[in-house]
């Protein structure tokens, strides 16, 4: 996010005082550390309908359980539509029934 002069990353220290927090107080934002962001991003994700199986290894969690423990809060409020969908392709099947000259797909 924040490389060094020669490419390399900066030491978190110094991303946070000379890159990170700079860029905050431009934009008008208040301070965040390095975890906020993380945290940020695994949250935004997930209201977005990400499955908890896209966003673990995006997170090097060891596994879906470490990132379920930690966000569970944010799966239980999300609507990812899957019910709808089920309920089109059921439905979708029901209206193809035989003499309708509907195929349901």
């Amino acid at each position: 996010m924040f490389p060094a002069a020669d490419g390399r990353p900066l030491p978190r220290s110094n991303a946070l005082r000379y890159g990170l927090w700079p860029a905050l107080r431009r934009a008008g934002l208040r301070r965040v550390n390095m975890h906020s962001l993380r945290h940020s991003f695994a949250s935004a994700l997930i209201m977005g309908g990400a499955a908890v199986t896209e966003v673990q290894p995006l997170l090097r969690h060891a596994s879906p359980a470490i990132t379920l423990r930690i966000y569970s809060h944010w799966f239980k409020t999300v609507d990812s539509g899957a019910v709808a969908r089920l309920s089109r392709v059921i439905l979708g099947s029901l209206s193809a029934a035989p003499g309708s000259g509907e195929t349901g797909h």
